[in-house]
């Protein structure tokens, strides 16, 4: 038999027998197997194929298991259940998202006798569908006797980065918009401004716009807890794409470039959620023009097939291949530390509450075009 090909990692397993013997060899070490089961964190003993061999209790309580057996030869994508496990016939760690997985990029390292902390970000299947995960693991090489080992550990840093983001992206939103609002009410004041219709549309706006980024966050953490409640209406797409371009035509992001909507049927109509439609659609359009140059175009499209609508946004930007491997991860960001939520609150709004599938292309003659393919 040929040997398997990988996109990354080796996909050779150890057999049962060499497991069991790893794991013996730790187990002989009582001291230090007591002080790891005692660490809050888990620990993970992994050998030359990055097998559990030997795991401490507090992986059992994460997973409400009582016999470490359930885990032992198992991957850390196997045992978390990794959506890119099953991508390959050859496993974890050899699929070419891995690629840019920390977790098989710090064991890597390990076993070439380094230490080395990353941080791993994951989709995993669980009963309420895929799911985000944001670790941060540390790699250790540890050779007992003629073996080498990796004693790897993760901690589960989702509520870390969920404060990131409230710091860096959603107060900064609603500090920056309250301003302006200050802004306006003190030039009316100070009688710099008249109070007029054009001031108090204005003011209504950004007011309105404010409300609307304290709603979006709230969304999204109902609907990553499973609570956001879907309330689904019969509208018009042509004229939802309007308005929800519409959003952007003071906005300093367009300055330059250009919108256009192409929608040959203009009088289609879909059923669907419009609230969480339109926050799928800002946050693709935002992200087109944030990666587009003056004079270009973002092109919004929607095409009805048989009971189905497929929205596309389109902008001549290619991304490179390590942003496409991690495009839909939660904190994954081209834009610095506490961003990286739009395209993940895409997917999760789209196919946890949608019942839709959302898609990408990026190509050098195309652009990168996102699309989402709503049932109607």
């Amino acid at each position: 038999m040929g040997k398997m090909k990988t996109k990354f990692a080796s996909p050779e397993r150890s057999s049962a027998a060499e497991i069991k013997e790893y794991g013996e060899k730790i187990l002989r070490k009582k001291l230090f197997v007591e002080s790891v089961n005692a660490f809050p964190d888990i620990v993970l003993f992994l050998d030359k194929n990055r097998q559990v061999v030997f795991c401490n209790e507090a992986l059992l309580k994460r997973f409400n298991i009582s016999n470490s057996m359930d885990l032992v030869g198992k991957t850390v994508g196997e045992i978390f259940n990794c959506v890119n496990v099953n991508r390959k016939k050859t496993g974890c760690g050899t699929s070419i998202f891995c690629m840019e997985c920390g977790s098989t990029n710090a064991i890597i390292k390990s076993q070439e006798g380094k230490k080395s902390i990353e941080e791993c970000r994951m989709f995993v299947k669980t009963d309420k569908g895929e799911q985000a995960l944001d670790l941060r693991v540390w790699a250790v090489p540890l050779d007992i006797g003629k073996d080498c080992f990796t004693v790897f550990t993760l901690k589960d840093i989702g509520d870390e980065k969920r404060r990131e983001l409230l710091e860096r992206t959603f107060f900064h939103d609603i500090l920056n918009e309250a301003s302006m609002i200050i802004g306006y009410s003190e030039n009316v004041q100070d009688g710099l401004m008249e109070m007029d219709e054009q001031t108090t549309t204005r003011m209504n706006y950004i007011a309105n716009k404010m409300v609307d980024t304290i709603q979006g966050q709230k969304d999204l953490l109902y609907a990553e807890s499973g609570e956001l409640e879907v309330n689904k209406t019969k509208f018009n797409v042509f004229e939802f794409l309007k308005k929800t371009t519409g959003v952007f035509n003071d906005s300093k992001l367009t300055r330059g470039k250009e919108i256009v909507i192409d929608m040959p049927d203009k009088d289609a109509k879909i059923e669907t959620d419009k609230t969480l439609l339109r926050r799928i659609m800002v946050n693709l359009i935002k992200n087109a023009l944030e990666a587009s140059q003056a004079g270009d175009i973002v092109k919004v499209a929607c095409i009805k097939k048989g009971d189905k609508f497929t929205f596309s946004v389109n902008n001549s930007f290619v991304m490179p291949e390590n942003v496409k491997l991690q495009v839909f991860q939660r904190s994954f960001s081209t834009k610095g530390k506490g961003r990286g939520v739009g395209t993940y609150s895409v997917k999760l709004f789209t196919e946890q509450y949608l019942n839709g599938k959302v898609s990408f292309t990026s190509e050098e003659s195309k652009g990168t075009t996102f699309f989402v393919e709503i049932p109607n």
